[in-house]
């Protein structure tokens, strides 16, 4: 399972972002039995993702020191866009990264075609998201 984590580390006067499973390693749809299901894409071919600040920015307002993981049902158009996102599971829920998650998910493009050589438009994919505690400090 695939998921994509960004942790923040302080050090001295700066902090480093580390992605400890990033989405270029092969963010998928989250379990081998959603892989297999038609209709959703296994191998998006990323050209565009959120970077680290970006995450920081659309942590929860008024939220300090939760870690949160949140999976989106998203649908692609013919762009490599996310059209639509549904959330399919937020814990904590009622704290905002829900909606945090549905504002990430439209800085995501990928490629028209997947790994698979097979078009995007019209398919879905699942978008998990974890939220460190780090973020919104």
């Amino acid at each position: 399972m695939s998921e994509w984590r960004f942790k923040k580390h302080s050090s001295t006067r700066h902090r480093v972002v580390v992605a400890a499973i990033s989405i270029a390693a092969g963010l998928s749809i989250g379990s081998l039995a959603l892989a297999e299901t038609e209709g959703y894409i296994a191998h998006p071919i990323w050209m565009h993702r959120p970077s680290a600040n970006d995450l920081e920015r659309l942590y929860p307002n008024g939220v300090r020191g939760v870690t949160a993981d949140v999976r989106a049902d998203c649908t692609i158009d013919e762009g490599g866009r996310f059209t639509t996102c549904a959330i399919v599971s937020e814990n904590p829920a009622g704290l905002g990264f829900g909606e945090s998650t549905i504002k990430l998910s439209k800085l995501f493009r990928m490629k028209a075609v997947d790994g698979d050589g097979a078009p995007v438009a019209g398919r879905k994919l699942q978008l998990p998201v974890r939220w460190w505690a780090q973020f919104g400090q």
